[in-house]
């Protein structure tokens, strides 16, 4: 706990105190996170997912905070973690961001898989043509996951916007599985956390 403080031992202490699944220390842990410098931020987001939903209200509040690349961090550990209200929020977030952040969020959400799909789909419809695409990038990175099955149901669906987008995500999913680098300044992020 005192390593928290001091710079050069925080993003260990975190990881440490993570690992150890004490939930006595969750406050000053994510006190401790929200000063680390963006190069260690990953790192330390992908230790608090080992403490699973019990890590959600803090990530949560993240998620409000000014700082972009906590807010990122935040939305790729709730999604990492399966948290439903996080799932929710980063869908808005989604929605609402000006590029390329949204870019990431897509990202996020399509690890969740088939379980972030109908929070995607039901912001289709009142997001304009934007919605759209940003929620045809989600899926189609849904659908390299275990998002296929649910995607093919969607396509063949009576609502004809959501079959168009659904259709267009398992298409560009396929050129993203297959390694295709796409070109219209879209790619597929590196690595996720």
């Amino acid at each position: 706990l005192a390593d928290l403080e001091v710079p050069q031992y925080r993003l260990q202490a975190i990881v440490e105190l993570c690992h150890r699944n004490d939930l006595s220390n969750i406050e000053p842990v994510f006190r401790a996170l929200a000063e680390l410098p963006v190069h260690e931020a990953s790192e330390a987001f992908a230790a608090v997912t080992s403490l699973g939903l019990r890590a959600s209200e803090p990530l949560l509040l993240l998620l409000r905070c000014p700082s972009s690349y906590l807010q990122h961090g935040a939305a790729m550990a709730l999604c990492a973690i399966g948290n439903p209200e996080g799932i929710d929020v980063v869908c808005d977030m989604l929605m609402e961001s000006s590029a390329p952040v949204w870019q990431e969020y897509a990202f996020c959400l399509g690890m969740v898989g088939s379980s972030a799909i109908m929070p995607i789909v039901s912001r289709i419809n009142s997001n304009g043509a934007i919605g759209q695409e940003r929620a045809m990038w989600s899926l189609a990175y849904a659908s390299t996951s275990s998002g296929k099955e649910a995607l093919g149901t969607l396509a063949s669906g009576r609502n004809q916007v959501v079959a168009q987008v659904a259709r267009s995500a398992m298409e560009l999913g396929a050129r993203l599985e297959g390694g295709e680098r796409i070109e219209d300044g879209r790619a597929a992020p590196e690595k996720a956390y």
